[in-house]
C-alpha cells in the first residue's frame, strides 16, 4: 500500500516519485547543514540520491512503511507541477502497533512551521486511519528545532539516549511518543 495523498493547510504529502531524485539531491540531500542532524551523511553524486530514492519508493510498496514528499503546489500555463520541499516517512511496526516518524525539510523553509504541519497529519494518519497504539519520533538532542515540531505536535518526551552515529563517538538522542490516549483525550 503507497502512501496515501495527505493535503494540510499550505501543501500536499504526496508518495515520493524517482523523479524527484534530482530536486531532492538539489535542495536537501547535498547539504551538510541539513544533513547535521540527520541519520545520513550528505550525498555525494546523483546516483547515490537516485538509489535512495529508488530504495524509498520500493520500500513504500510495503503495508509497513509510508513515504512522502512535501510538495508545494506550482501551477504554470495548462499544467502543474508540484514542487517537492521535504521528505517524511512512516515506518510501522505491527507487533507493538507503533509508527515511527521521520522527516526532513530543506533549508530555506525551515522555520516556517512546515514540519509540524507535515508531522501532525502523519500522526493523525497514523493514530485515526492505522488505529496505532503510538507514534515515536527520535531526534538529535542538539537539533532544538526538531523537539520543538515533536512537542508541538503532542508529542512528549521519553528519554535520552547516546547512540553510534556517524561519528565513532556517536551522539546522544532524544525519543519522543504520543499515545492513542493522549492524541483524543480518552
Amino acid at each position: 500500500m503507497s502512501a496515501p495523498l495527505l493535503a494540510t493547510k499550505r501543501f500536499d504529502l504526496m508518495p515520493l516519485l524517482v523523479r524527484n531524485a534530482p530536486q531532492m539531491y538539489s535542495r536537501w540531500l547535498t547539504d551538510k547543514e541539513v544533513a547535521r542532524f540527520c541519520t545520513w551523511t550528505p550525498n555525494r553524486s546523483m546516483e547515490q540520491a537516485v538509489s535512495y530514492v529508488e530504495s524509498e519508493v520500493e520500500r513504500d510498496k510495503r503495508d509497513d512503511y509510508f513515504a512522502w514528499g512535501m510538495y508545494f503546489d506550482s501551477y504554470k500555463k495548462n499544467s502543474y507541477h508540484p514542487q517537492i520541499f521535504g521528505q517524511i516517512t512512516l515506518a510501522v511496526n505491527t507487533k507493538t502497533s507503533t509508527g515511527s516518524v521521520e522527516f526532513v525539510v530543506m533549508r530555506p523553509e525551515w522555520n516556517k512551521g512546515y514540519a509540524t504541519e507535515a508531522v501532525a497529519k502523519v500522526v493523525e494518519f497514523a493514530l485515526h486511519n492505522l488505529a496505532l497504539r503510538r507514534v515515536i519520533a527520535t531526534c538529535n538532542v542538539e537539533c532544538i528545532a526538531a523537539q520543538h515540531v515533536l512537542e508541538n505536535v503532542g508529542m512528549k518526551r521519553l528519554y535520552e539516549f547516546h547512540m553510534p552515529w556517524k561519528t565513532k563517538e556517536g551522539c546522544n538522542m532524544v525519543r519522543y511518543q504520543v499515545t492513542r490516549e493522549q492524541y483524543f483525550g480518552e
